[in-house]
C-alpha cells in the first residue's frame, strides 16, 4: 500500500499564507488581485500562476518576490500542520508504510516547508506541480509507474474537488479532508461517498483498516 498526501489543505491550512504571498508579490508587480481572482487561476504552481498573470518576459522577479514573503510571513500565517497530520505520518512511518508527497506546489515553497516543519524522511519519493496546470493523474501514473503498484493500491488523501477528479480519472482512492467548512463536508459526501472526513484521527484509523 502507498499512502500520497496532498499539502495545501491537507498536512497544511496554508491558504491564507498563499493568499498573502500572491496579494503582495501582485500587488509589487503593479496588479491587483481579489483572493477570488486568484483561486480561479489555481492548478498551476505558485510559479505558474505569478507566470499567467504577468507573462513569460516579467514574472520570474515578481515570483522571486513571492518567496521571499512566503520564507517571512510562514511562521505568522502557516505556524503548525493541521492537527494530527504529524502523528499520522509518524505512524505511517513507524508501520514502514511507503508515502509519497504529491502536490501543486512549486519544489521551492515546498522545499521551505519541509524543512520548516522538519518532514524531511517521511516520503519516499515526492511529486510536485507543474507551470503549465493540474499534474495530479499524471503524477499517480507516475506512482504506480515507480512503485511497480497498480492503481488499487494507492490511497490519496486531498481537500479539493480537483483531487477528487484527478484520483478518479485514474481509479485511485482518494479520502477526502475537509478541515471546519461543514458545508463543504456536506457536498463533498455526495461527490465521494463514504471517503469524506473532518480530521485526521478519522483518516489515520480508516488507515489502519487499509495497510
Amino acid at each position: 500500500m502507498i499512502v500520497a498526501f496532498d499539502f495545501d489543505g491537507t498536512l497544511a491550512q496554508s491558504f491564507s499564507l498563499c493568499d498573502e504571498c500572491f496579494f503582495k508579490a501582485c500587488r509589487y508587480g503593479g496588479k491587483n488581485l481579489t483572493k477570488e481572482g486568484i483561486r480561479d487561476l489555481f492548478g498551476p504552481t505558485e510559479e505558474g500562476i505569478i507566470k499567467k498573470i504577468f507573462g513569460d518576459e516579467t514574472y520570474k522577479p515578481i515570483f522571486e518576490y513571492y518567496l521571499k514573503i512566503y520564507a517571512q510571513k510562514h511562521e505568522e500565517f502557516l505556524p503548525k500542520l493541521t492537527p494530527g497530520a504529524l502523528t499520522t505520518l509518524k505512524y505511517l512511518k513507524k508501520h514502514n508504510v511507503t508515502m509519497v508527497f504529491l502536490s501543486g506546489r512549486s519544489l521551492k515553497t515546498w522545499e521551505y516547508s519541509k524543512k520548516f516543519f522538519a518532514l524531511d524522511g517521511y516520503f519516499d519519493k515526492e511529486y510536485l506541480g507543474s507551470l503549465d496546470g493540474v499534474n495530479k493523474p499524471e503524477n499517480l501514473k507516475k506512482v504506480m509507474e515507480d512503485f511497480n503498484v497498480k492503481k488499487e493500491d494507492i490511497i490519496y488523501i486531498g481537500d479539493s474537488m480537483q483531487d477528487i477528479k484527478s484520483s478518479s480519472s485514474v481509479g485511485v482512492t482518494i479520502l477526502s479532508l475537509v478541515y471546519r467548512k461543514p458545508k463543504k463536508y456536506e457536498f463533498f459526501k455526495t461527490l465521494n461517498p463514504n471517503n469524506v472526513y473532518t480530521n485526521f484521527g478519522d483518516i489515520l484509523k480508516r488507515l489502519k483498516l487499509e495497510i
